[in-house]
């Protein structure tokens, strides 16, 4: 409320033509009445404005914390979106994973299907028996490898093999002296065979070393010379040849533990011989 200007000129004037001490005073007090009023007026309208002043402030607090809820709200409401949106992406993740583990399982179904038709079409013949159900020959033992057969000509096969061509049980002896026709050692003599052709090749290799003619080379005297290079018990002297004439050799025995040269000069005599074989 705005407030009007004091006029007191009229007032001013009653001063200047008051001639009493009466009509100063009601000079005075009509003045002091328009002041007071004046006055009165100015603190209703400080009051007022105050007041006004105190609303406004409320009014601006309040509006402060209608903004601060606003942005505790919107901060809130991103959050929730934020997280909302992660959720969204974990599941559209999800969908996609679990499209594709479906894809998997129809391609699963598909090929269970395609495999349960092709056993539904190997049984459609199927009548109860065995020469009924289509098999591949694996090994050829009907026609070639891998051709399709049956199962009844397969066991057909198998049966004759066991009783036309393998061995009976009581064909099989056990040891080293069958001659009857039809009959065959047991597969336990494997190992005893086994060893005495072993033994064999170990006696032929001894024979081998035994039997080979080596030779030893004597300084004779004239007469007699003796050796005990060779013996009687452990070699046989099959030759000797002088190096220098064989006349020169009158005669030789292996006796005992010694070998005896008798010669008509000396000279040296190469002599002839083989191990005998031991046991």
């Amino acid at each position: 409320m705005a407030i009007e200007n004091i006029d007191l000129s009229q007032e001013i004037e009653s001063w200047k033509s008051a001639v009493r001490g009466k009509d100063v005073r009601a000079a005075n007090v009509a003045a002091f009445e328009k002041i007071q009023g004046t006055v009165n007026d100015t603190v209703q309208n400080v009051n007022q404005a105050a007041e006004d002043s105190a609303s406004a402030a409320h009014n601006a607090q309040a509006a402060v914390d209608s903004i601060q809820a606003a942005i505790v709200t919107a901060t809130e409401k991103a959050a929730a979106a934020a997280t909302s949106a992660t959720q969204a992406a974990g599941s559209q993740a999800a969908a996609a994973s679990s499209k594709t583990a479906a894809e998997q399982s129809e391609t699963n179904a598909a090929a269970s299907a395609a495999e349960a038709r092709q056993i539904a079409e190997g049984f459609g013949g199927f009548d109860g028996t065995a020469a009924s159900v289509k098999v591949t020959d694996t090994y050829g033992l009907v026609i070639d490898a891998l051709g399709e057969s049956t199962t009844q000509a397969l066991i057909d096969a198998v049966a004759n093999k066991v009783i036309n061509e393998l061995i009976a049980k009581s064909n099989i002896v056990n040891n080293l002296l069958a001659t009857e026709v039809g009959t065959v050692l047991s597969g336990a003599l494997g190992p005893i065979i086994d060893q005495r052709l072993t033994d064999l090749m170990n006696k032929y290799t001894q024979l081998n070393g035994d039997l080979k003619i080596k030779f030893l080379d004597v300084t004779c005297q004239e007469g007699k010379t003796e050796t005990t290079a060779l013996s009687a018990y452990d070699n046989i002297v099959t030759g000797m040849a002088s190096l220098s004439n064989n006349n020169y050799i009158i005669g030789h025995i292996l006796i005992n533990d010694r070998l005896i040269i008798t010669s008509t000069v000396a000279h040296t005599v190469r002599v002839y011989y083989i191990n005998i074989p031991k046991k």
